[in-house]
């Protein structure tokens, strides 16, 4: 858990570049992270992040969501073969323009890999699965789903 109180703080607006004195304003939330591991074959990790705020600290908090979570979960198989999927969750966030808010995403990740040898790994991760239509910031979408393929060797 944590609080912040903020008094007479300047702050520079991202989009304006305007100079800002923040008089007063609270943030409040919690952070808080599992992570279990189970036989050797199976990794799951869980995060959550809260964050309250007033209305003072809007333009602090621009396209910083209130509620995020995230889990990655890997299951080990034999062969030294891994699948790892990741799922975040981002909240509706506020941008520059008061009007206007950035709606909440949902987005799935995953990558399987493969070591035939000790020195070599190989990859192969799907960003984006569902092909979510998103934007990080306001006017700036975010790539669609993406296949990168790749390689690890480590002679020594």
């Amino acid at each position: 858990m944590f609080y912040n109180h903020l008094n007479n703080l300047i702050y520079r607006a991202s989009q304006s570049y305007r100079f800002r004195n923040i008089a007063d304003a609270r943030l409040q939330g919690i952070e808080m992270r599992i992570a279990a591991h189970f036989a050797a074959v199976l990794d799951v990790d869980c995060s959550l992040g809260y964050l309250s705020r007033d209305d003072r600290s809007e333009l602090l908090m621009q396209g910083i969501p209130p509620l995020s979570i995230s889990t990655t979960t890997t299951i080990k198989l034999p062969m030294d073969v891994a699948i790892r999927h990741e799922f975040s969750y981002l909240n509706d966030r506020s941008t520059f323009r008061p009007s206007l808010s950035l709606p909440a995403v949902n987005l799935h990740h995953v990558t399987v890999s493969f070591k035939p040898v000790s020195s070599l790994m190989l990859r192969v991760r799907l960003n984006n699965l569902t092909d979510a239509n998103y934007e990080e910031e306001l006017g700036y979408p975010a790539a669609g789903r993406a296949l990168t393929v790749g390689a690890e060797w480590s002679p020594w």
